[in-house]
């Protein structure tokens, strides 16, 4: 698809732009907040993968053929101008290292390559439909397609009143500390050094509920700079993350700005910079920043030239919407002849 056309619209706003097909298969809205920039809708894709547990096939080459060969792009267009939307369970590491993983009914990779999207435009309050063809003319009928989902309707529906899932709830106390146990233990033992013990919530959506309710309430509680709602056949994903995980540019230029070291936002001015201040003295959340900032360092070695691993910035108060977070940055550079699924991989 080495042609790329553009077109341009009045403002319009994501997350609504994306209501009418909130039920269609691998619709998807790649949504920012704060100062970001850039919001994306994409639809009908002319390509899709999914690998669970079961299949042999090697899910990191089965992504980097379907991500295929770098294509030019339009200099008056938005960063993303189509291409391959991914989701990669954590369970995907154990492709890379035989862990024994407990599996879910989620596939280990899905992904969905979309020659068209509608690109929104926060700061200049555009929006810019953007089509790739192998032709002028396919191009160009794309961006049109794109620019008129648009103009359709979303049918009338009321809004949910009140919890969206009242009945919520964590896995039992004793497993929780049991997996406390088992991590202590591990470390002593010199078979790992850290670990994120997590919790699964479950519930159910309240009666007249679906998982577009949750993506837009969650919006408008707890905007966050990486938001995304992904609608896969018989589930939907909602995502809504202050922290970007990896980011590779076309320079081959490789980010990564992991989290660790959280306070609540104050309920004042001052109680809030006094919690902000709090955070960026404490030793132990320095400590924990400090690791993963290691482990990301160790991970983007895997892939980048010798020297080329940088960490500029190292533990930033960043505010969000609730709480305030300690923030590093670490940098690399991709080596020659690799590709953004070696680096996936690399991060596993």
């Amino acid at each position: 698809m080495r042609h790329v056309a553009l077109l341009t619209a009045p403002w319009r706003e994501p997350v609504w732009a994306l209501a009418p097909f909130r039920d269609e298969p691998f619709a998807c809205a790649l949504v920012t907040g704060g100062a970001g920039r850039w919001s994306y809708l994409l639809r009908m894709p002319d390509a899709t993968l999914s690998l669970s547990a079961t299949d042999s096939a090697d899910p990191f080459a089965a992504l980097a053929a379907l991500v295929g060969p770098r294509l030019p792009t339009h200099s008056e267009g938005p960063p993303f101008q189509g291409g391959v939307v991914g989701l990669g369970a954590y369970e995907l590491g154990d492709r890379v290292e035989d862990l024994g993983l407990d599996r879910t009914d989620w596939p280990d990779l899905t992904c969905a390559r979309y020659p068209a999207l509608l690109a929104f435009d926060h700061h200049a309050r555009q929006v810019i439909a953007v089509g790739r063809g192998e032709a002028e003319a396919e191009a160009n009928a794309r961006a049109a397609d794109a620019l008129a989902w648009l103009e359709v309707a979303a049918p009338e529906r009321a809004d949910p009143v009140g919890p969206l899932c009242a009945d919520l709830v964590a896995s039992d106390p004793a497993t929780y500390e049991t997996a406390v146990a088992q991590v202590v233990e591990r470390i002593l033992s010199g078979e790992i050094f850290q670990a994120n013990i997590a919790r699964t919530w479950t519930g159910r959506l309240a009666a007249g509920a679906d998982p577009f309710d949750l993506f837009v309430r969650l919006r408008q509680q707890s905007p966050a700079p990486f938001s995304a709602y992904w609608r896969l056949p018989g589930r939907a994903l909602v995502s809504n993350s202050p922290e970007r995980f990896l980011k590779l540019d076309p320079s081959g230029a490789i980010q990564t700005q992991p989290i660790k070291g959280t306070r609540p936002r104050g309920r004042d001015a001052a109680e809030d910079r006094a919690l902000a201040a709090e955070l960026l003295a404490s030793d132990k959340d320095r400590a924990e920043n400090l690791m993963i900032v290691d482990l990301m360092r160790n991970d983007l070695a895997r892939v980048s030239p010798a020297g080329s691993v940088r960490a500029p910035t190292l533990f930033a108060v960043e505010s969000f919407a609730n709480v305030h977070h300690l923030v590093s940055t670490v940098t690399a550079r991709l080596a020659d002849g690799r590709g953004v699924a070696d680096l996936l991989r690399a991060s596993f």
